[in-house]
This record gives structure tokens, sequence and C-alpha cells, in this order.
């Protein structure tokens, strides 16, 4: 390495090479080929590096590296010619394949109702005369967007015979990403009978008018593709509002240029520089607005008359950001995706954690959105319970955690058992999502991307429901962009300033236009085909090529082409921007560094525009004038309508003053009558939970479910796991330790749901089952004895005789219901009168709202069995007690039932199965077929435990038929 050092004239590159060297034999992999910076090494580079008056150095190493050079060289253009072959056969056979593929499946694409036209059209020659009769005439509009399928179908049809009109104008033909083909257009255009030109533009005013014609005259090859020629036109009569401005004198047609020289900027710093400068003068036009003196006719400039014009979403944020430094309202009109945002992200990061709750990971992971406002000190805590499993240091800390799986919990039973868009409602609602958004800066443009995402997923998961297929498909959206109805919608239709990308202002006008990123000259090379390793381009005679570069003056050529093309769409896009001002245009222009060097942005395509003349595109792509030639073609522009001045420097900002007037007391306006809908959906919740409230405005809808223990627990999350002052009595497996909330009471509902209470060899798998599906949050240290816990519950409560000869696991399997919905129509349910009727019958008095209910009434009942020919309802309800039998005695239940209003919830669902039982049984009689209602407060159920009046933790009666048929009569507002 010393010796080859001093002969060589690139001792750094020797170096390497050595370094390269050296990692290759170390790793022992004699079948990989070396890199390439090792490859320096061979006999023909080290000539090549030699110093001059010194000899290459000799040794047998580098000629065993030429040899193996050549090696490499030789497999890569085997195997590139492999690769060849094969993407060749591909080619011969895909496309057949895929119409046989489409046939078989019976799919068809939009792009297949084109193909299967022109094929139509080339089998049949009636067909065309047929559609020629039918529309003896055709116009097509935007013609220049059209591609060479469609071109050729309209060809077919009207070109032998029927007048075909083409309107169209190639300088905007920007939507090649859309297979928009110019040179279709170009074709055309050669072989048209007649062609006529529009001289006039009617948009903008006769300054800007003169001011374009300037710009794109001053080079014949301003559009770079040959047959494209700009035609100066001449400004319309049309007659409009004068504008007005105290700053008139600087032009109507302004040219900001960059610093140059020493302090010359580089491409990020210009960018913002530009940003600024524009945001400063939009400022300066809308004070000017509200003091009266910058008008269009005699209103006022408003904020939606300014248009900042933005090639890529990310220049869009950035003007975006800057306005709202400034005070100044503005609105996005782009075409990017809504999946491609930061909410996408979030949003598949909470309904991971909605998926399963359990796992701490993927819980913090949603819980460190910015959606949910937790800081780093709420985040941290969390970190130290899923790293530590023993939480008794700081109980706080596993409450907070385990309230959070809970919730999340909560969040998938809904999702499960109500669908998605109830969960997120739900979710949107509890945890303050949208007020935390809304007021962030951009709050808006957020909250519209948060709506637009969750009525996307509600779409996917109405057509395929689950949790897991909809999490794989928005992972996929998320890597694919999604479709058209991805796009990025409107978040205001408040009169603000608009950001709208080149692509998306075609065929708009703004009164005042900025363009602050048109001089970006980063010309890189083209993207691929869809095709594997083909590049797309037009050769001279414009023809379509698919080229793929077989040796490497073809790939130079055919990536030149291709640069070309890039260049020319980008001068159209310029096109586009200037041509959209009607009153004045803002244009910043200039060279930035880039790599230390300012090549890129003096090739830059708006450079062009002006300095090309006398320069072949591709010598101007190789070697651009230098700074002070383009300087020089840039103040001979200026004259007229156009003014040509360094970029305003905004020394500090002073944002625009907000138009409310902090001094006005503002009050809300207050209704005094009542709202009260005509019709709604109750469940035994929703009227419980309304009674405390009963001021508050009724849901048309409620959102109903299981009533699983929600009234009595409802966002408990009590960690089992804390220390207490006297260890339990009970074993580490008793039920008594089992997790409490309605999360927990969830899981013990599916387990029973799941369970063949006859067969104990079922009861694993219910209780894997119950524990993925509806997980009860514990810490890891209890989380492991809770399938015991489980199956103990479960061999209690089933062999407990909870009347006289009846226990569950002696009932056979098929004799019992889970889950039975129920839905009866409540036309006028008198509440009043429903308590009256609860008292006089001896059962406890409930808190419900006043008024009457007019509509429907919705619940699920646990399970229905059937013993001895009578029907009884099971509900199963997990509420703690106590710890001793004594807790769960006759005396505590009652005053459980009475204090959860559980005795309402049993009367509901007699008359419900009352009225099931009515259409289903033959010869139905309450007082023969009604067992009653069996409320199991499961803890306390086990053999050994026993009252006075029965098991414990048993609540059983049997309501008298009176009662059942007047709350049956009372739904619809009669007596019985």
């Amino acid at each position: 390495q010393e010796r080859l050092s001093k002969t060589t004239h690139k001792p750094d590159h020797v170096s390497a090479a050595v370094a390269a060297w050296t990692d290759y034999f170390a790793q022992g992999d004699c079948h990989a080929p070396p890199p390439k910076a090792a490859l320096k090494l061979t006999v023909s580079a080290l000539k090549k590096a030699t110093k001059v008056k010194f000899e290459p150095p000799e040794h047998p190493f580098f000629e065993h590296a030429e040899a193996l050079a050549a090696a490499v060289v030789a497999a890569e253009a085997a195997q590139r010619a492999r690769w060849l072959e094969l993407v060749q056969t591909w080619l011969d056979y895909a496309p057949a394949e895929l119409v046989a593929r489409k046939r078989t499946r019976r799919l068809v694409s939009f792009d297949d109702l084109l193909s299967n036209l022109y094929r139509a059209l080339a089998a049949h020659p009636w067909l065309a005369d047929a559609l020629r009769t039918r529309y003896p005439a055709a116009l097509i509009d935007e013609f220049q967007d059209t591609d060479p399928l469609q071109f050729a179908i309209f060809s077919r049809i009207f070109a032998p015979a029927g007048p075909l009109f083409l309107v169209g104008d190639p300088k905007q033909a920007i939507y090649s990403f859309r297979a928009a083909d110019l040179h279709t257009y170009l074709a055309a255009r050669a072989a048209a009978s007649a062609c006529y030109t529009l001289a006039v533009n009617q948009r903008s005013t006769a300054p800007i008018v003169d001011a374009c014609n300037r710009l794109f005259g001053a080079n014949p090859q301003a559009f770079v593709l040959d047959g494209l020629d700009y035609q100066p036109v001449r400004a319309g009569e049309r007659r409009r509002p004068p504008f007005a401005d105290p700053d008139a004198s600087a032009g109507d047609f302004r040219i900001w240029t960059l610093p140059q020289g020493d302090a010359a900027l580089t491409r990020r710093d210009a960018q913002r520089e530009a940003s600024e400068a524009c945001a400063a003068e939009i400022v300066r036009l809308l004070r000017g607005a509200r003091d009266g003196t910058v008008t269009i006719g005699d209103a006022p400039l408003a904020p939606g008359n300014i248009a900042v014009l933005v090639q890529t979403h990310k220049q869009g944020s950035l003007i975006k950001r800057v306005l709202a430094a400034w005070g100044v309202g503005s609105v996005e009109l782009a075409q990017a995706s809504v999946f491609a945002t930061l909410d996408a992200e979030q949003i598949e990061r909470v309904l991971a954690a909605v998926d399963t709750p359990g796992d701490l990971r993927r819980l913090r992971a949603a819980l460190a959105t910015d959606w949910l406002g937790l800081d780093a000190a709420a985040l941290w805590r969390l970190e130290q319970v899923a790293d530590a499993p023993s939480v008794a240091d700081d109980p706080a800390h596993a409450a907070d955690a385990m309230g959070w799986v809970e919730r999340f919990s909560r969040y998938r039973m809904l999702w499960h058992e109500r669908g998605f868009a109830v969960m997120w409602r739900t979710l949107m609602r509890e945890l303050r999502v949208a007020q935390r958004l809304v007021a962030g800066a951009d709050g808006e443009r957020r909250l519209t991307n948060v709506n637009h995402l969750a009525e996307l997923v509600q779409a996917r998961a109405a057509t395929q429901p689950g949790i897991a297929p909809t999490l794989r498909w928005l992972a996929a959206q998320r890597a694919q962009g999604g479709g058209e109805d991805a796009q990025l919608r409107l978040e205001s239709d408040r009169n603000l300033v608009q950001i709208v990308t080149v692509h998306k202002s075609k065929g708009l006008e703004y009164a005042v236009v900025f363009c602050p990123f048109l001089n970006d000259g980063a010309l890189r090379e083209p993207p691929s085909s869809g095709l594997p390793d083909a590049r797309e381009y037009h050769d001279e005679a414009g023809e379509a090529v698919l080229h793929y570069g077989c040796d490497d003056e073809e790939a130079e050529r055919a990536s030149r082409y291709a640069m070309r093309e890039q260049a020319a769409e980008r001068a159209r896009l310029v096109y586009v921007a200037l041509t959209r001002a009607v009153y004045r245009c803002y244009l910043v222009a200039g060279t930035y560094l880039s790599s230390r060097s300012t090549k890129e942005s003096r090739r830059s395509v708006l450079n062009w525009l002006v300095g090309g003349r006398g320069h072949s595109f591709d010598d101007w792509l190789s070697e651009p004038p230098d700074e002070a030639t383009l300087s020089a073609r840039w103040h001979a522009l200026a004259s007229g309508p156009i003014t040509l001045q360094p970029l305003p420097q905004v020394a500090r900002r002073t944002p625009l003053e907000s138009l409310q007037d902090h001094g006005a007391r503002m009050q809300a306006r207050v209704n005094h009558r009542p709202l009260r809908d005509q019709w709604r959906m109750a469940s035994f919740s929703g009227l419980i939970a309304a009674g405390g409230k009963a001021e508050a405005a009724h849901p048309t809808v409620e959102e109903v479910r299981p009533d699983h223990d929600e009234i009595a627990d409802a966002l408990v999350a009590m960690p089992v796991a804390a220390p207490v002052a006297q260890a339990p009595s009970y074993a580490g497996d008793d039920i008594l330790a089992f997790p409490r909330g309605a999360a927990a009471g969830d899981c013990l509902h599916r387990m029973f749901e799941l369970a063949d209470f006859t067969d104990p060899s079922t009861w694993p798998a219910a209780i894997r089952g119950a524990l993925r599906e509806r997980p009860a949050p514990a810490v890891p240290e209890l989380a492991a004895r809770l399938p015991a816990m489980m199956h103990n519950l479960l061999a209690d409560v089933v062999a407990t005789e909870l009347v006289p000869g009846m226990a569950l696991a002696r009932l056979d399997p098929h004799r019992r219901l889970n889950e039975l919905e129920f839905l009866f129509a409540a036309p006028s349910l008198d509440f009043s009168a429903l308590r009256e009727l609860l008292i006089e019958h001896g059962y406890p008095d409930v808190a419900l709202e006043p008024g009457v209910l007019r509509g429907f009434v919705k619940g699920f009942i646990d399970m229905i069995v059937e013993y001895d020919g009578r029907f009884w309802i099971v509900d199963w309800k997990s509420n703690h007690l106590g710890d001793t039998a004594a807790d769960y005695a006759a005396a505590p239940l009652e005053a459980a039932m009475a204090s959860h209003a559980y005795h309402l919830q049993a009367l509901l669902y007699t008359v419900a199965l009352h009225r099931y039982l009515k259409t289903r049984v033959r010869d139905y009689s309450y007082d023969t077929h009604i067992g009653g209602y069996l409320y199991l407060f499961v803890r306390g159920v086990r053999p050994p435990w026993r009252d006075a009046d029965g098991p414990a933790g048993v609540h059983a009666r049997r309501p008298a038929f009176e009662l059942v048929a007047l709350l049956d009569a009372a739904m619809i507002g009669g007596v019985a």
C-alpha cells in the first residue's frame, strides 16, 4: 500500500481498494463478487492511475484481480442476457395470459373497456359504421391528454367519413403520469386536414399576456421538443374590474432573483427564503385589502383570490407552514394521497392497538401519537410497567397502564359487535381526538384527513369485516398510496389563500399568482416504467420505445431521450403555472447551490426558457451557461410589464392581525325549548345512563351493545396486583383475584358463551378464545394465573344447583341460546308510568328521564336455557361484592340489583322473552313456559357457598304475569 500510494496519483482510491479486499477476504465467501472499490487494484486500473515518470507496480495479485474483474464483467453480462431473455418471454406470454385470467374471473378494468372496443372495431367493420350513424360527428376537448389507444378508436370510427374535431393545447400536456401522450397530439395535428389556432387570451390582462409572450418567446425551442412552438397571443376584450395596488409601479409580472456569488443560498435555504418573501408580500396585499387600498373593482382583494402554485406536496406543506407563521390562513389543493400523511400512520398505530390491546408495545405506539395528548412522562411510566413485570413499587403506574388496556379492549369489543363506525365514533368522542387536533396550527387539515381515513376504513370494513383484514388493507394502502378516492380533500370552504399544485391548477384562474419554486433545476433520472428495468421514451419519429439498455452506449442514449422528455414536461408545467394569473404574477428565479455547485440550478428549465437560445438542449444539460450570462439574459427580459429585482429580504415577521375583536364580549345563543327527537332506539344501559342527565339531548340511535356489567363497573381499572395491607384469604387461582371492570366482564361473558357446560374438555379452548378475543387487563404476573381462575370458575358455576334440580352441567347443550338480540317497538313508553308500575309491584324505584320514549327497545340477553319445559333467562354478572360467602347472600344481591337497576333490565328481558316465545311456541302460556330470570354474580357462585334462601351469588325471581302484561302494554302506551 505504501508503494502504491507513492506511484499513483489517487492514493485515497488505493487505500479504499486495499480495505475493500481485506474485508472481502475476511468474509471468506469466494462465490460472492468483490466490491467495485476493490477492482481498482487491477493491472489496467493501476496503469491509468500511475503518475508520470513512474512505472506501474507489478505483482501477481494485480493480475489475479484483473482476471477476476473480467470474470465479474462476463458473469454480469451473462446474467443480464439471461434476464433479458426471461423478460422477452414474459412480454410475449403475459398480455394474452392476463386477458385469459381476467375472462376466467369475469373482471374488466377501465383500460380493458378501451382495448376491448378497439379489438371489436378491428374485427367488425360494421361497428364503426353503426357508431358513425348514431353519432355523425365528434369533438374531443383537451385532446393533448389523449393516449394512443383512445385516438386509434376515434380514428377508426370517424377518420374515414365523419368529421372529427380535436381541441387541445399541446403546451398544457402535463398528465403523462395518467398515460396522456403528447406525441399522439403531434401526430394527429400533422395528419389533420385543417388546423386553427386561438390567438386570443380571455383569462389574463394585457400586461400578463405581454409578459408571457416575452418570456416564452425568448427561446425558439422553449418547449424542448420539435414541433412544439410558442405562438404569441393577444389579450381579449373581456371587460373586468381593474386591480388597484399602491405599489403598482413595480409592474404586474414581477421576477425576484436569488442572491448570487458568495451570497448564494443552498437549495433548501432558497426555498425557505422564497416562501418567506411570498408570505410577506401576501400579508402586504391583505393589509392593503383591509385598508381599502388593494382592490378588484370596488371589492377588496380576498384571500381566496390569491394562489401559491407548487409542484410537490412537500413544497405546499412548506408554504402552508410559513403562511401560518405569518398569521395567514390557507388551504391546500393537492393530488397527494391521504395515505401518505402522518395521520395515516397514526390511525394504523391506533387500530393495531385496538386489535391487540394486551400488547403493550402496540399500545405504547398508539399512545405516543399526538392524537391522544400524552406527554413524555406519561409514556415513560407506561414503559416502566412494560419493562418491570412486578409493579409493586408503584401501583399507580400499573393502574394507568391497565386503564388504557381496558379502554382499548372495550374498543375492540365494540368493533367486533357493532362495527368499525360505532367503535370509531366512541373512540373519537371519549379520547377527544378532534378537539386536540383542531387546536393545532393545521388542525382543520389534519381533522379532515382523520375523517377521510375513517371513512375509507369503514368502506373497506363494510365489504370485508374483521380487524386483521382491515389492518392488512390499511398497510397495503399506505405502501401503495391508494386510488382516486384517497386524494386529499379540501379541509375548508372558507375564503383562504389557495395553495395549489400546478397539475391541479390547470384550467383555473386566480387574480394574483405566486410561483416560488419554478426555478428548481433538479432533473433527475426519470423513473422506469412498470416493466422491470425498462425505460420509456419516444424516439425521433415520435414512436414510443421501451428500452432495456443492452449496453452502456445504448443506455446512455435512452437516458438522454428520457431526460429530454422530462425537461419538456417541466417546461409545459412552467407554462401552465405562469398563465394562471389574471392581474399579477410573482416568479422566483435565479441560481442556488446544490453539492457546492450551481450547475443544477443553472440548467433548470426556467433558465432554459430565457437563456437557451443558440444552444441544443443536450449541450445545455451537460454544460449550462455561467451565472453572469444567465443574469444578463434575465435582465435583458426586464422591460414593460416585467420587472426584475432581488428577492426581498424579510428581517422580521409581522404577522397579519386577526380580524377578531378581542375586546368584544361574545356569548353563545341559548336554546330555550327542549329538543326531543320523534323517535329513537333505546337500551337498558341508555335508559339508566340518561336518568342522571335527563336534560341532555337524546341521540336518535344509541350505540347498543351487550350490557356486560358496564353500568356497575364502567371504566374501572383496578390493578389487583397492587400491594394490599393484608394478604388475601383466598387461593391464587380463585376467581376473586380476577381483574375487575368492563373488559374483565367481557372476557368472562365470552368464556361462558364459548364453553360447553357438559364437556370440560372444551373449556381450555373456550378460555383461550375468550382471552384472545377480549383480553382481561392484567399485569404479567397476574395474567399467567387467569386461565386457572377461569377454569375453576366454570367448574363451580356449572356444578352449582341454581334452582332445585337445575344445574348447567346437566342441561342439554342444544337447549340453550347465547346472546339473543331483541328489538321491539315502543311507540309510546311513558317513563313516569313505568316507575309507578315498578313501585306498585314491589320493585325498587329507578331513576329514569322524564318524558316518553317513542321508538324501539333493543338489547342482548346473555343466555336462555330450557329446563323441564320452562325457559329461564341467565345473565352473567362479574361484579365484585366481597371475598366471603356472606357478601353474596340474598340481601347483598338484592342491594346490588337495586343499586344498578338490574331489576328493570331483567323485566325488559322478560318482556322480550315473552314476546319471542309467543311467536315460537305452540299453545304458549306465560305461567307454563316462563321459569324466570337468574342473575349469577359469578364470583360468589360455587357449590359450598350457600345461603338460607339458596345458593350464594344467585338471584332468582319470576315476575308476576300481571306485571309482564302491563309492561308489554305500556310499550305502546296502553293498559293491560
